[in-house]
């Protein structure tokens, strides 16, 4: 039996599509160590008021893209708190976002973050949060709804013929007695 180059080919690439999403780089325990090193120093630059040094730490900690979404996470909102500290509101805001973006439902501790940030993060939630999108839905689904309701009254009307004679396809041959 002689395999052709094309099926050849076409196997291979068949393999690579099949795998490639499975051999993407999945969070390592090394990076996250590395990261929560990072983190924790950076932390400790932050409460030192070593606000650039911190960055420095968490900026590193974020080049690695096989982080868990919880270190994302932790390391967006202190990059926020860092941002809101040196009074740089718009770092702050786009710090905020890319922290929602990873959660969505993300809440601050009121009793442990500075009352600007939780300020701030009420501000960005708002800003993100769609006006109007949810009523456009309902139209659309009620519209939906009453389309499907009229059809179906009109299509049950009492002068119908049963769906057998309308079915479009033959009828079955009697049975042999």
């Amino acid at each position: 039996m002689r395999i052709s180059n094309r099926s050849i080919l076409a196997t291979a690439l068949v393999a690579i599509f099949f795998f490639l999403p499975i051999l993407r780089p999945l969070p390592t325990a090394q990076a996250q160590e590395k990261c929560a090193e990072l983190l924790a120093q950076a932390r400790t630059e932050y409460e030192n008021g070593n606000f650039d040094d911190a960055l420095v730490l968490i900026n590193r900690c974020l080049q690695d893209y096989s982080l868990t979404r919880e270190t994302k996470v932790m390391a967006y909102e202190m990059l926020g708190l860092i941002y809101v500290s040196k009074q740089e509101r718009e770092q702050a805001k786009d710090a905020v976002k890319k922290l929602l973006e990873i959660d969505p439902r993300y809440e601050p501790d009121t009793g442990q973050l500075r009352p600007a940030y939780v300020e701030l993060i009420k501000e960005v939630k708002a800003e993100l949060k769609p006006r109007g999108r949810n009523k456009k839905w309902l139209f659309i689904g009620g519209g939906a709804v009453l389309a499907g309701s009229a059809a179906f009254l009109f299509s049950s009307s009492q002068g119908a013929k049963p769906p057998s004679e309308t079915s479009g396809f033959p009828k079955p041959p009697a049975r042999p007695k």
